[in-house]
């Protein structure tokens, strides 16, 4: 993240897209077939807990999903999402497990001029919807680190 903390001091607002359009559900079927009438939704809730967890942790930079600076923005890309079932708990646990990849982009010329992989998992939880929201949260919780 120093990369954009030193590029936009003059603006410090940046805005990020997230891109399930090719993503997978276990690699097996498109996570829009699977998640049905809730893939919208879904959707609305990955960005919200990313933008949120990202403003909660950096000091130096604000995210939003609707406007920015006009130098750069982030892409966060998702290829693949699973389930991870912890069957040491009554109920048992799940989690998400997220892949894909974070990118920043010059907006102008939509050159790619950092990029991070990731694969983790948030925490474990009843109910889907916050189960992907744990999972995003941490990814912002890493990007800010990075």
């Amino acid at each position: 993240m120093g990369f954009l903390k030193e590029n936009l001091s003059d603006s410090p607002v940046i805005r990020v897209e997230m891109d399930f359009s090719n993503s997978t559900w276990e690699k097996k079927e498109s996570f829009k077939s699977f998640c049905g009438d809730t893939y919208d939704e879904r959707i609305v809730i990955s960005k919200n807990a990313f933008i949120n967890a990202f403003n909660k942790s950096s000091r130096d930079l604000t995210m939003s999903d609707s406007n920015g600076s006009d130098k750069f923005h982030i892409v966060v890309k998702v290829n693949n999402l699973s389930r991870r079932v912890s069957l040491m708990r009554i109920p048992p646990r799940i989690k998400v497990e997220i892949e894909g990849v974070l990118m920043v982009v010059e907006t102008a010329t939509g050159t790619i001029v950092k990029t991070m992989n990731y694969d983790l998992m948030g925490e474990e939880d009843l109910a889907p919807a916050d189960r992907l929201a744990h999972s995003f949260e941490l990814l912002a919780k890493k990007f800010v680190r990075s």
